[in-house]
């Protein structure tokens, strides 16, 4: 996990960026390994720790209060987290974790319906590995921490039917995991 670290410091133009969003991440991870085992998920988990750790490496070029070289929207930060990684050199699926991690997914049609300024593809999560980060990334925010489904499902009421349909299809599809058990381990 150290050399995650040391990327996030590349890129944070601040240390409290970077360790403040490797938390976000870690503890994404953590989430992530309960919703795979209270599921008894079979899934690729070198591709899926690497994705999860790296999943927010491009907030740092987004409008937040990482530093002083933040002038993205914050919208964009899993397709410039990408492009970092295709940088560095990591692999298409880890790349793809990243990608389309934001919210629950983000469709062609949902860019292009809202005017987000993303490029006019398709970043709906389809593997695994990619649906795991996504939801497991909903149960914790940088700036206001632990987040219930309740919490959640009522955020994305304002985004349409889309993205809601996504947060209930995940409810079904893997069990929503303990969160009090992670608290207690952070």
């Amino acid at each position: 996990m150290k050399e995650f670290f040391k990327l996030f410091q590349k890129y944070s133009p601040t240390q409290k960026g970077a360790e403040d969003v490797f938390l976000h991440t870690t503890i994404t991870l953590q989430i992530a390994k309960q919703i795979v085992s209270e599921n008894k998920l079979s899934l690729n988990w070198d591709i899926a720790e690497k994705g999860i750790l790296l999943h927010d490496i491009g907030v740092f070029e987004c409008e937040k209060v990482y530093g002083p070289r933040v002038v993205k929207p914050y919208i964009q930060h899993a397709f410039l987290g990408a492009m970092i990684l295709r940088a560095e050199g990591f692999s298409e699926a880890i790349i793809r974790m990243v990608e389309r991690h934001i919210g629950l997914g983000i469709s062609k049609k949902e860019i292009e319906d809202h005017n987000y300024p993303l490029p006019h593809l398709d970043f709906i999560p389809e593997t695994l590995e990619e649906k795991i980060l996504c939801y497991a990334d909903k149960f914790h925010s940088k700036d206001k921490g632990f987040v219930t489904f309740e919490k959640r499902e009522q955020q994305y009421q304002k985004f349409g039917k889309g993205p809601l349909t996504r947060l209930y299809n995940f409810k079904k599809e893997f069990r929503i995991p303990n969160l009090q058990r992670i608290i207690e381990k952070v």
